[in-house]
């Protein structure tokens, strides 16, 4: 099961918490602390994807990782019903 550390929690999803979170992420890169990135990001023209280190089977790894995290996200969205299930 792929471990997924989400940039953001539900109080910082707003422009300076994006900001502030690329910061970080620069300040990681700057300290040698990265070791590949993957980054997708919409813009008016469509969507832009960009890779660093990372060969075909490894960007497949880590788009496992944004899978998962999406999937945790509509487990957490349907918890309730889930529970229902289950007892």
């Amino acid at each position: 099961m792929p471990k997924v550390i989400r940039l953001f929690n539900e109080k910082e999803k707003n422009q300076q918490g994006l900001i502030k979170h690329i910061e970080d992420l620069l300040t990681a890169a700057k300290n040698g602390e990265l070791k590949s990135v993957m980054v997708a990001a919409e813009v008016e023209d469509g969507i832009v994807t960009g890779y660093y280190n990372l060969d075909v089977q490894e960007k497949q790894y880590m788009i496992g990782h944004f899978q998962a995290d999406v999937t945790m996200a509509i487990v957490e969205a349907n918890i309730d019903q889930l529970i229902e299930h289950i007892e």
